[in-house]
């Protein structure tokens, strides 16, 4: 009911879409729950969160291009698993994690920068799932049409701009990154600007269009510091036609393992609910 994890296992095993991933993941999951000495109706469900769009009740992939996934169903777990198995999207499961730990969002438009950008609407005090599913992906807005090319196949989505991968060179860590913008090194420096004033401008086009808080997560979030907000809210007010003083762009609270946590809220809430 805390939202805290009270046991983890890392397996580290590259993503293929064949039966013997499936069932190899499958048994490591069942390996995992019998160790935790719980009887089998105390286990809600498996929640599985991907890089990709899912169904409106998690059933499928509905778009899978990081992965090539797109239409994978969840049977390919279930069969191997007596248990109830749903897929999510990792931006809202760490956007659903945020929800749980905080009682002062509101309605928030989550941002996820990490390798890939995603976002997530949360409306409600619920994530907004949109008619098809996809609310919330601001990722695949297009902030330069002949900008560069996005894994979507357009060009110039906020992906190329505001996700890590845009902000990283080749083989260079968020880590590194940080170390060399912090210590002042100005070539990291003006690429933190840059990087900035493009998160910027989008933040300032989708606010907009739905006028709420914002909540920067992700990758990202444990390296950012008040005065890089701070820094965000002046961009941000420099392009919109209705500046204001007041904050709305936030550091996520979620805790490092948000995303997996985030895949497990849904089944404790439902829980939650029937009681």
């Amino acid at each position: 009911m805390l939202g805290i994890a009270f046991a983890k296992r890392e397996l580290s095993i590259e993503y293929l879409n064949t039966d013997r991933y499936f069932k190899e993941v499958s048994y490591a999951v069942d390996d995992f729950i019998s160790s935790l000495n719980v009887e089998k109706e105390q286990v809600l469900g498996i929640g599985f969160a991907v890089q990709a769009l899912t169904s409106t009740d998690g059933k499928s992939i509905t778009y899978g291009k990081i992965l090539n996934c797109t239409g994978l169903d969840i049977e390919v777990f279930s069969q191997h698993l007596d248990y109830r198995c749903v897929f999510f999207h990792d931006a809202k499961c760490a956007a659903t994690t945020e929800l749980w730990i905080r009682n002062d969002i509101g309605d928030i438009i989550y941002l996820s920068i990490g390798t890939h950008l995603g976002g997530a609407l949360i409306i409600n005090n619920q994530i907004y799932m949109g008619r098809e599913g996809h609310s919330g992906t601001v990722e695949h807005m297009t902030v330069d049409p002949h900008g560069d090319p996005c894994y979507c196949g357009k060009k110039g989505c906020m992906e190329t701009f505001c996700s890590v991968s845009a902000l990283l060179e080749e083989d260079e860590s968020l880590e590194f990154f940080f170390e060399e913008l912090r210590s002042g090194n100005a070539s990291y420096q003006e690429r933190w600007t840059s990087f900035l004033d493009d998160l910027a401008f989008s933040i300032n086009n989708i606010n907009l269009v739905i006028n709420r808080e914002f909540i920067l997560g992700g990758h990202i979030s444990p390296y950012l510091k008040e005065k890089d907000i701070e820094f965000l809210h002046k961009k941000v007010y420099d392009k919109t036609p209705f500046p204001n003083n007041e904050s709305f762009i936030h550091i996520s609270r979620s805790p490092k393992n948000g995303v997996p946590i985030g895949a497990a809220i849904p089944f404790v809430q439902s829980f939650l609910n029937t009681i």
